[in-house]
């Protein structure tokens, strides 16, 4: 039975750290940015318009369709090329393409269904975006309170310093 390469105990290590480094700048953008921002939308949606949308609008097209295309967009561009070598090829890992650990290639029909097992991971966040689109008409809306404006950006923290 035919192995894959395997990567070198050095590139091992450099994949790591890079992998590492690129996670820990996308917690900390997600922690200082992302996380504070969705937390203010979701908590006052309806102080938040932008054209004709109101927050929970924002919240649906996030949650139903903008993650599950970042996602796709993510694992097309990292494996989709392994995906259709190993179609083209009728084996996987494709030539070419080396692994971490020790792993059987598999060829012929064994080897096209790992790599069409592998299009329908990275082909599944879109389908799940496409059927978000087609429901998120029905999604609940949020009721505007009828003093909104008084209410829009003050943090239950603050405290009035008027004596």
């Amino acid at each position: 039975m035919d192995y894959a390469p395997e990567y070198t105990k050095r590139e091992k290590i450099k994949l790591i750290a890079l992998f590492m480094g690129l996670s820990a700048i996308l917690i900390a953008a997600g922690e200082l940015w992302l996380f504070p921002s969705i937390t203010r939308l979701a908590e006052q949606p309806h102080c938040y318009n932008l054209f004709g949308l109101n927050g929970a609008d924002y919240l649906w097209h996030l949650l139903l369709i903008g993650m599950p295309i970042s996602i796709f967009l993510i694992l097309a561009v990292t494996m989709l090329p392994m995906a259709i070598k190993g179609l083209i090829q009728a084996q996987f890992p494709p030539k070419g393409y080396k692994v971490f650990k020790p792993t059987p290639i598999r060829k012929g029909m064994s080897g096209q269904l790992m790599a069409g097992l592998l299009m329908f991971v990275i082909f599944s966040p879109l389908l799940i975006a496409i059927y978000g689109a087609n429901n998120l008409d029905k999604m609940p809306e949020v009721e505007t309170p009828q003093d909104s404006s008084e209410l829009c950006f003050n943090t239950p923290n603050e405290t009035s310093t008027n004596h």
